[in-house]
């Protein structure tokens, strides 16, 4: 059975560790795994509609911005020719962030819990109300030769959120 006196000591040196680290090593964001845009598909962002990513720009200042519409493009309509039609993936996705912090057209990072860390470009779209202000990023891209099924896009889904 250990003494009061070492049970002490070891309490003091515990107190002494924890005082001594750094405050930004505990307050530290969690890591986030990055991905590339490839592993983004509509499915994916789907499954995360009206959910919030954090948007940092290059030297890390950080907007909240809501995932709001995922459109999938009709392949078929825009394609000048059969093979042509499941060779790219098209399809779009509409942010909306804070009027009073507004973003210029630009690569970003992007945050998102369930999804990861990603870099993305996005273009301002417009304000249709006075709270909100509107980002688009536009996705069109060669299908992937194995034909991975996480990346064909099944339905045209479209959804926006007031």
């Amino acid at each position: 059975m250990p003494s009061r006196r070492k049970f002490l000591l070891n309490c003091s040196a515990f107190a002494a560790t924890a005082a001594l680290a750094p405050a930004a090593a505990l307050a530290a964001r969690p890591r986030l795994r990055d991905l590339g845009l490839d592993s983004l598909s509509p499915s994916l962002l789907t499954q995360h509609l009206n959910s919030w990513f954090v948007v940092r720009d290059a030297a890390g200042a950080a907007v909240a911005v809501q995932l709001v519409a995922v459109e999938v493009h009709d392949r078929e309509a825009s394609a000048p020719s059969p093979l042509a039609s499941d060779s790219f993936e098209k399809f779009s996705v509409l942010f909306a962030g804070d009027v009073s912090q507004p973003l210029d057209q630009n690569t970003y990072f992007f945050e998102h819990a369930g999804i990861g860390r990603f870099a993305m470009f996005i273009v301002p779209i417009g304000r249709p109300d006075l709270n909100r202000c509107f980002y688009e990023a536009v996705f069109s891209r060669p299908m992937p030769a194995s034909g991975h099924p996480g990346r064909r896009p099944a339905d045209k889904k479209t959804h926006l959120t007031k």
